[in-house]
């Protein structure tokens, strides 16, 4: 992986930026130029390469029986006591109470997800389910079956819509209340949005960064290394027309669990499945009424043929009687005295 400088004050003016939308409990929103654009979970695992997917409960990680491993690490705290960054960085660098690999590997892991990952202050108290994650012997495959991916995404996306409120409107406040600046803090794994902010505005390379790569893990693929003032991005890369160029880059949406996406591809090949069998019916059903069909034609053919023939003979017979012998023929029948009478009464 490339330098990353954090460059804060990037960070800020996107964050000033912010819109209210009606998916702010699921994604985030901000408009830069003219236009709006996203960053949510599809974002936020284009950049890491993190498949955030999966359960989690930390419940069960923070419970007394879970908390030994953090007790012989830390003898001068209760076993419940939090303890700070600052606390478990000296444990892990002193080495003072590891006994072997295993206790390096889970102190290891604890000092990667307190002291990066989650990007806490030094300050900060350390939550004591992470010591809970790599108590037991079997902490490799505790730590294989936890969504950390999906629960590092949940927290950064946490922080990141309540970093500021009301942004419009806060240079305002400051000057009103006579203050020159304010701070903040920004917990959570902000580097993937800090650099998915060089991914849409190309602007900002290559005198504030520069893509080095081509890895799938878009984190891997840029190196910046120099502080940019809030004066000189604004002159130079929001506020400057001609150089300002921004590629908003849209996501297709795809939050499902593993579990519910193998689910439903099952169904799916069920369904294609079902739709062959149901062709192959069709078409045999097809055969089967072609087959019918050309024997009832024949049959109606036959009649037809019959019936031809029959006409043709009444036709004959016809001729077998002069014009005389029908004449008779006629005046016989209109002579007949029986017949039907008809009465009608007035």
């Amino acid at each position: 992986m490339h330098t990353l400088v954090f460059q804060k004050e990037l960070v800020h003016l996107i964050l000033l930026r912010q819109l209210n939308t009606k998916r702010d409990d699921e994604e985030c929103w901000y408009k830069i130029g003219s236009k709006a654009v996203r960053f949510g979970v599809e974002e936020f695992s284009a950049i890491t390469g993190f498949n955030c997917s999966g359960q989690y409960d930390l419940k069960p990680l923070s419970k007394k029986k879970m908390l030994k491993f953090k007790a012989r690490m830390f003898p001068n705290f209760a076993i419940t006591d939090k303890v700070t960054r600052k606390d478990v960085r000296d444990v892990f660098l002193d080495q003072e109470f590891l006994m072997d690999d295993d206790d390096v590997v889970k102190m290891g892991v604890v000092y990667l997800l307190s002291c990066y990952l989650f990007g806490f202050t030094h300050d900060k108290k350390v939550d004591n389910f992470l010591f809970g994650l790599v108590n037991g012997d079997d902490y490799l495959d505790v730590l294989n079956g936890f969504a950390f991916e999906k629960m590092l995404w949940e927290r950064t996306f946490y922080y990141l819509t309540i970093a500021i409120k009301d942004g419009n409107s806060i240079f305002d406040e400051f000057e009103a209340k006579g203050k020159k600046f304010k701070k903040y803090k920004l917990p959570g794994f902000v580097v993937p949005f800090h650099v998915w902010l060089y991914e849409i505005i190309p602007s900002l390379s290559p005198e504030y960064c520069v893509r080095k790569g081509s890895e799938f893990r878009r984190i891997l693929n840029w190196q910046s290394f120099d502080v940019p003032g809030f004066v000189t991005l604004l002159e130079k890369v929001f506020n400057n027309p001609q150089n300002f160029k921004f590629q908003p880059v849209y996501l297709p949406k795809s939050v499902d669990d593993e579990k519910d996406f193998e689910e439903k591809f099952e169904n799916i090949c069920k369904s294609l499945s079902f739709i062959k069998d149901s062709q192959v019916c069709i078409c045999n059903e097809m055969a089967i009424f072609r087959d019918e069909f050309s024997r009832d034609l024949a049959k109606l053919s036959g009649m037809i043929e019959k019936m031809n023939s029959k006409n043709h003979e009444k036709m004959d017979t016809a001729y077998l009687f002069g014009a005389s012998d029908r004449e008779a023929y006629y005046r016989d029948l209109s002579d007949d005295v029986g017949g039907l009478e008809l009465s009608v009464q007035f």
